[in-house]
């Protein structure tokens, strides 16, 4: 699952806005076949090439699978028409009569063509089978992949059995095929696997030859079990057999740690006196966990049974939490995994000791040591259908000291990185985010030099402490590609040049929204794209920069709205798009261009009321006592771009109706009530009307 805050409500905007996803499939669903010879014919012949199908109805989505199959012994097989469909192509497998290939794509709405493959001159058999995912904007991809082999003349009652497969994901769909060198009728297939379409497809052109399927679909990651069907006429015949697994390729969500330097265990039972018991996922310890156990790490179960961890041990992730006893486990893959019963011997560590080590995929060096190894670092998130949230924990006061670059990864519009601070219990059982202010005992970024740079398109960065102490003044986060940065502390020690937020890409879209950008001796916010990015830049505070933000000339760039830029040398140099309004600043100028005019609700020589602005302890919430910015603000809840309810906090904006705030956040209005027990009557009275 995507990454939380601690309102549910922005949890549910993140989801709309930034297509985030959760694994929630329903069922994969057979829909129909089609074939060139007619099925089940015992008349069916065919030996010229190419081989067209006519499809069966199907809908956008749908995965189409061809299996092309020729009796003979030099012939590669290949699609001759598309269709107008891309088709991805299994290797050709070879038995000593047959040849058999697998061609498959996601039907794109409509067939140009009947697709067709290229095949031998002596007997040609292509077979099409649709089936549709639960929802039909997700793609397909390999969940395992293709097993194939020989079979021998089986003997009475000339079964053909397939050995089991291992599937990775949850709702995956197995597919198996058997071809043999003969006109069999196949029959008495395994309890639990179906048969699409016609129970065999024969022809018998020349020399004989049948092709038969069976497929299954697994409500959880693992085993399929062996399938077996037999030859129930014309029985033992060789051929060969082929099995593999598909996925919908919905983005599995998966969950990596950082915490800096953390390479010892959080917990353990080296003493063996607790237990734990996994079942459906669901993980119960017989005693409460550490409170900053949580989302993305790692958990060793020793289910070799050897009293101790080894690399032949089970290594699982935590991806949820329901209290200090319970978690929810999945494997590398997002999967849920077997079953394990009452065991007393299990280690739980950070999966990796860096930010850079996440991004880079270089495991926690106590983990290596012991032998084990799970995916990461420059991950093609398209193919591999997933989607990563990398939760960055606290470890005391210690920093997260080494620069990091996002890149070489491959992602897409529903797989993305999500760099951010768990916070709700359902994640961790202590927030491991900031309270709008710098706090050394949360997770901080403190590089010498720059800081964060990300060239993965649609990184998300959330409620991180940034910051850049070099002397020499660098960027502290650098955009390359596409980001959404929210709810980040970002500052700088430099005495140079620095940048809170540098924007390097051209006519991508850019989200940064209710981060405070303070101690900047250069600009808090700049664009360097040459033509210039596009983006909504709403409810920041940026204080004390040089330059609030250099955003460019272009006409149609940026919308600023709700955003404070105070104690600056200049505020915000450039043009800025039309809709930009409801800034505010305690200078005599914002210093913009807004395209088009409009902007009649922005504040000039306002008097701002912080709680602190000490240099160094900075606390930018507005206090109780503002007016410059609270409750001053348009109401961005709805908003047609970036819409959003809470603030830098997590906490609910405009809760008692009197308006939104300006800027990050604000402090919360202080409630006093008291309760004394069993006191009714008034503590003191003036009922002779003597005291005033």
């Amino acid at each position: 699952m995507p990454f939380k805050i601690k309102i549910t409500t922005l949890v549910l905007i993140f989801l709309v806005i930034f297509g985030f996803s959760k694994e929630a499939f329903a069922a994969i669903t057979y829909v129909g076949s089609a074939s060139n010879p007619t099925p089940d014919s015992t008349t069916a012949t065919l030996a010229t090439t190419p081989v067209a199908v006519t499809p069966p109805a199907m809908q956008t989505g749908d995965l189409v699978v061809m299996v092309a199959q020729v009796r003979d012994t030099s012939t590669t097989m290949s699609v001759s028409q598309t269709g107008g469909q891309t088709w991805i192509s299994e290797t050709q497998q070879n038995a000593t009569a047959i040849r058999m290939r697998i061609f498959w794509c996601r039907f794109n709405g409509t067939w140009s063509a009947n697709p067709s493959v290229a095949m031998g001159a002596t007997n040609n058999t292509v077979v099409m089978h649709v089936f549709r995912p639960t929802t039909g904007t997700n793609t397909w991809s390999i969940d395992t992949a293709l097993t194939s082999a020989n079979f021998t003349a089986p003997t009475t009652p000339f079964t053909v059995t397939i050995p089991s497969i291992t599937t990775q994901r949850d709702g995956s769909l197995a597919l198996a095929f058997w071809g043999s060198s003969d006109d069999n009728t196949w029959g008495t297939l395994t309890s639990g696997w179906s048969t699409p379409g016609s129970a065999q497809y024969r022809n018998v052109a020349g020399s004989d030859a049948s092709l038969t399927a069976a497929y299954k679909v697994m409500t959880n990651a693992g085993l399929t079990g062996t399938v077996s069907k037999n030859q129930a006429t014309l029985g033992g015949d060789a051929g060969r057999y082929m099995i593999l697994a598909f996925k919908e390729s919905e983005p599995a969500p998966i969950y990596r740690s950082v915490g800096p330097s953390a390479t010892t265990s959080l917990t353990d039972d080296g003493s063996r006196a607790r237990t734990v018991t996994l079942t459906s996922g669901v993980a119960t310890f017989s005693n409460s966990l550490p409170d900053n156990v949580g989302v993305g790490d790692v958990v060793l179960i020793d289910t070799n049974s050897s009293d101790t961890i080894t690399s032949a041990d089970t290594l699982l992730f935590i991806h949820g939490r329901t209290d200090s006893t319970h978690y929810i486990l999945k494997n590398q893959a997002g999967g849920t995994p077997v079953n394990i019963a009452v065991n007393d011997t299990y280690q739980i560590y950070r999966a990796y000791t860096s930010l850079a080590d996440a991004e880079s995929g270089t495991r926690n060096s106590t983990l290596s040591t012991l032998g084990f190894t799970y995916t990461g670092g420059d991950r093609d998130l398209v193919t591999n259908a997933e989607q990563w949230n990398i939760a960055c924990y606290a470890n005391g006061t210690t920093a997260d000291t080494t620069a990091v670059t996002i890149d070489g990864w491959t992602t897409g519009a529903q797989n993305f990185i999500n760099i951010y601070t768990p916070v709700n219990s359902g994640e961790v059982g202590v927030s491991q985010r900031h309270a709008g202010k710098w706090d050394d005992a949360k997770y901080r970024l403190s590089v010498d030099g720059y800081t964060l740079i990300s060239n993965a398109t649609g990184t998300n960065i959330v409620g991180l402490q940034i910051e850049e102490v070099s002397v020499n003044g660098r960027n502290v986060v650098d955009l390359g590609s596409a980001a959404r940065i929210a709810s980040n502390l970002i500052r700088s020690n430099s005495q140079g040049s620095d940048v809170g937020i540098k924007i390097n890409s051209s006519n991508v879209y850019y989200y940064i929204f209710n981060n405070v950008i303070f101690d900047i001796t250069g600009t808090g916010i700049v664009d360097a794209g040459g033509s210039g990015g596009l983006g909504y830049i709403y409810n920041n505070t940026i204080f004390n920069a040089g330059t609030g933000a250099n955003l460019g000339t272009k006409t149609n760039s940026y919308v600023l709205k709700n955003n404070i830029f105070a104690n600056n040398t200049a505020n915000v140099s450039g043009t800025v798009a039309n809709g930009s309004d409801y800034n505010v600043t305690n200078a005599a100028s914002l210093d913009y261009t807004v395209t088009g005019g409009g902007n009649t609700h922005d504040k000039l020589n306002q008097t701002f009321n912080f709680v602190s602005t000490t240099f160094g302890s900075e606390n930018l919430h507005l206090a109780p006592t503002d007016t410059a910015a609270r409750n001053a603000g348009v109401d961005l809840s709805a908003d047609a771009n970036l819409p959003f309810t809470t603030d830098i906090d997590g906490a609910k904006r405009n809760p008692d109706g009197l308006g939104w705030d300006i800027g990050a956040d604000e402090l919360p209005t202080a409630i006093y009530r008291s309760v004394g027990p069993g006191a009714t009557a008034f503590l003191t009275t003036d009922s002779s009307h003597a005291n005033t």
